[in-house]
């Protein structure tokens, strides 16, 4: 649904401009990854019609028009690439056949090229194996359904052993809540800054690392819109949440442990649901409830990839000089 806005409305400006800019930068890019001319040229003309902050005069517009702009520039990109001002050469990457065998041929421009997404929710293949490919693709549902039961029946599991030994439930409680607000917030972002957005140095960027790369968060950067990779599929959630369930059973007493594998487990489960939400815009959360972290984590993609880590919390970005520009 449209909304009336003004030239001088922040929550629409910081969330249509940046796409905006970023789809007038991607123009000036490679062939094969740049936006259509006539995409750029609809959002240019959108964008013209925008008053100046002395009129204030309010136009109606959507949002989520440039979402749909930049959907079609996928498929219209072949047809763009005459219109390229660059004369950059093309792509070598043929997006109609499996990707990760293909990642050699980049190199040392995996970094620069892995970072410059492809708008649009199409789905790119990664194997060429069948079952590979189903596996490398979770639907958002999947998430809750599968560890909804595993948190309560975990955290049952704790409750009994605390009961039972007769220790305090308020402290369980808030093992539980300090685990899913701050351990896995503060895991999120390491995994996220220090492992996924490494620098690396160039004798170290091996194919196989390219791969493993894409695999687990270059496909995602890649393709941001592509639903069926938003969300981590079970083959990678379920050893992390056993791993981190045993780490705890060595820092804590038996029931305690439980509460805060239950908390670090949950933790995750609000990292998925947010992350799909602020993309896949789920149940209209990223219209409204999400809106500011929305644009945020959009930044980290369209802007700035060196910034805006944190997708469920906002304060290691803080403490850490990491938080997304706010212009």
């Amino acid at each position: 649904q449209h909304r009336r806005v003004t030239a001088n409305d922040a929550r629409w400006t910081s969330d249509v401009t940046m796409r905006a800019s970023f789809a007038r930068r991607q123009s000036r890019s490679r062939a094969s990854d740049a936006p259509s001319a006539q995409s750029v040229r609809e959002l240019n003309h959108q964008l013209d019609r925008e008053p100046s902050p002395a009129d204030a005069k309010p136009v109606t517009v959507d949002p989520r028009d440039v979402l749909a702009h930049a959907a079609r520039s996928t498929s219209d990109s072949d047809a763009s690439a005459s219109d390229a001002d660059d004369g950059a050469t093309s792509d070598p990457i043929d997006y109609d056949e499996p990707l990760l065998a293909q990642l050699e041929r980049l190199g040392d421009a995996y970094d620069a090229w892995v970072t410059r997404a492809r708008l649009g929710a199409t789905s790119t293949r990664l194997f060429r194996n069948p079952a590979l490919e189903a596996l490398s693709k979770t639907h958002w549902s999947v998430v809750p359904v599968f560890w909804m039961p595993v948190i309560a029946y975990v955290l049952y599991c704790g409750y009994v052993k605390v009961i039972e030994d007769g220790r305090s439930g308020a402290f369980a409680a808030a093992v539980f809540v300090a685990s899913a607000r701050g351990a896995w917030p503060t895991f999120e972002y390491i995994i996220h800054r220090f492992v996924f957005h490494a620098k690396r140095r160039r004798e170290r960027r091996w194919a196989i690392w390219n791969q493993l790369h894409y695999l687990f968060h270059g496909c995602h950067h890649k393709h941001p819109q592509e639903l069926l990779r938003l969300v981590f599929p079970l083959t990678v959630s379920v050893p992390v949440g056993y791993a981190a369930a045993r780490a705890c059973s060595a820092v804590f007493a038996s029931g305690y442990a439980e509460f805060a594998a239950a908390g670090f487990q949950f933790g995750y489960l609000t990292y998925d649901m947010t992350h799909y939400a602020v993309h896949g815009n789920l149940f209209g959360l990223g219209d409204h409830a999400l809106k500011r972290r929305r644009v945020k984590h959009l930044r980290h993609h369209y802007d700035d990839h060196t910034s805006g880590f944190g997708v469920t919390s906002s304060a290691l970005d803080a403490v850490c000089g990491t938080l997304p520009r706010t212009h």
